[in-house]
């Protein structure tokens, strides 16, 4: 993103989590870039405002992590299967 249109960006933080940043931008002028249809749930529970980018932005990738003491834990790995197979679905 930096140097897109001729210009460079000023960044003022940053934040661990997507929520952070939510509580963080909202209300104000400052902005942030998330996916799509997870700004379009997060505007649902912060004043924000949607725009669509002037630019073409890369890609990103998406990991899970876990504590090594779940790894045959069931359960978990039902969840993990879950949310992968949803995230797969969503980029189709």
């Amino acid at each position: 993103m930096d140097g897109a249109m001729g210009r460079q960006r000023a960044v003022v933080c940053s934040a661990p989590h997507f929520l952070s940043a939510c509580l963080l931008v909202a209300g104000t002028d400052r902005v942030m870039t998330l996916p799509r249809q997870l700004a379009a749930r997060a505007a649902e529970h912060f004043p924000l405002r949607l725009l669509e980018l002037p630019f073409r932005a890369k890609g990103f990738s998406i990991g899970l992590h876990w504590l090594s003491t779940r790894d045959r834990d069931r359960e978990h790995a039902a969840m993990r299967a879950f949310i992968l197979s949803t995230l797969s679905a969503s980029s189709q």
